[in-house]
């Protein structure tokens, strides 16, 4: 059995795919059933599931379950909201500007955005894109205080979740909660690096994050389902709809799922607000395995952790081993919504999981489950189950009433 230490992840609203812990994985011994499928994800409270496995010219997709409450079927290759998986895409840009030699992965950020961060002198870029900068992570979750009387009512929650946050609004409250340790001392995953992250490639680029990976990363490679949308509440046609139990934002049990597609991406504007396909996910993680993204010197780079704890968190990648080999990619989640994309040399996998009647990433040990054993059949992840109940407690609203 091989063990791999990963690294501690609070999901909050976007975490990734993993949490703290050990991932124990068992080797496959000959036939092996699938310990997750698509449609148990639906029977376990998902509203659908979206599945493309993608090894050279060979695609195959699957679905499970409805593109929405109603029971519309699941057209192909409709659009999601992707989570947290945004943060490879992200720092695969900006390890391009460190190519073209417009940013060092060790300046200062404030070499790049000067005075706009307290502490920006004493972080560097690497440790923005690793995640050992020391901005804890609530510097991004609790952001902007609200009514919480007011929020507990489906009326205020959607109105909190299709706010327009202003970036200099998102800005001053990472200056006001600061750092809680040395820069490089620990690894600590908070959505704050990578809104700053977006924010450097906009700076060295002296183009709109948005724009530079469209031209320089979804156009070479023919993403063209995928964008980054901060201030656009809706997801282009088709596209699968997302929910959450009631009782997440009111705190009373029972309680229909509530419709959550139509959010805010300047919520969490560059740490996850990509919106996508598994057909675009794939055509991705596939290029960055063979170095067609980045350079070899990059990716290899990326695949570096920098924790001094023995993590697997590269430069906005998540990484683990199975008997196959190790597997490499990133997760999300935001309401409505689960991701894994992942790859294994020239094996991609990437899942699309609309949440809806379960509580909050609940569904992201499955998803992770479904993934590993896609490209790696017989791989067992040994996940604790109570990860997806603390997701659940710790994330956005239900952490700050």
């Amino acid at each position: 059995m091989l063990t791999m230490r990963i690294p501690t992840v609070n999901f909050k609203f976007l975490a990734g795919a993993l949490s703290a812990g050990a991932i124990a994985l068992g080797a496959s011994t000959g036939a092996h059933a699938a310990t997750v499928t698509p449609q148990q994800i639906v029977d376990d409270g998902a509203t659908g599931v979206q599945l493309q496995y993608k090894e050279g010219s060979t695609i195959r997709n699957e679905t499970a379950g409805a593109a929405n409450s109603k029971g519309a079927p699941i057209r192909d290759q409709s659009h999601f909201r992707a989570g947290s998986v945004s943060k490879i895409v992200v720092s695969s840009a900006l390890l391009k500007l460190v190519e073209q030699g417009k940013v060092s992965l060790d300046a200062p950020i404030d070499t790049y955005l000067p005075g706009a961060y307290t502490f920006g002198k004493e972080v560097t870029v690497r440790q923005i894109l690793n995640q050992t900068s020391g901005i804890p992570t609530a510097a991004y979750e609790g952001q902007f205080p609200y009514d919480a009387e007011d929020v507990v009512t489906l009326k205020g929650f959607e109105r909190y979740m299709r706010e327009n946050r202003k970036s200099k609004d998102i800005s001053q409250y990472i200056n006001t909660t600061g750092l809680n340790a040395t820069p490089g001392a620990q690894f600590q995953y908070s959505n704050a690096n990578y809104f700053i992250a977006s924010q450097l490639i906009t700076a060295a680029s002296k183009t709109p994050y948005q724009v530079y990976v469209a031209k320089n990363i979804f156009k070479p490679l023919g993403m063209r389902d995928s964008s980054f949308p901060t201030h656009r509440l809706s997801l282009p046609v088709p596209f699968t709809s997302g929910y959450q139990p009631s009782e997440f934002y009111s705190g009373t049990p029972g309680g229909e799922p509530v419709d959550l597609t139509r959010q805010s991406g300047s919520f969490y504007d560059g740490s996850g607000n990509l919106v996508t396909t598994t057909g675009d996910l794939n055509k991705f993680m596939s290029a960055l395995s063979g170095a067609q993204v980045i350079s070899k010197e990059s990716l290899a780079l990326m695949q570096t952790s920098g924790a001094p704890e023995a993590t697997s968190y590269g430069l906005g990648m998540m990484q683990f081993n199975t008997p196959c080999g190790v597997v490499r990619g990133h997760g999300g989640n935001v309401y409505g919504y689960t991701t894994s994309s992942y790859y294994l040399g020239q094996k991609a996998v990437s899942i699309s999981v609309t949440e809806g009647s379960a509580p909050y990433a609940s569904h992201t040990n499955p998803t992770l489950q479904l993934a590993a054993e896609t490209l790696c059949p017989g791989t067992e992840l040994n996940l604790d189950t109570s990860q997806a109940e603390d997701a659940a407690r710790a994330s956005g609203v239900q952490a700050q009433r």
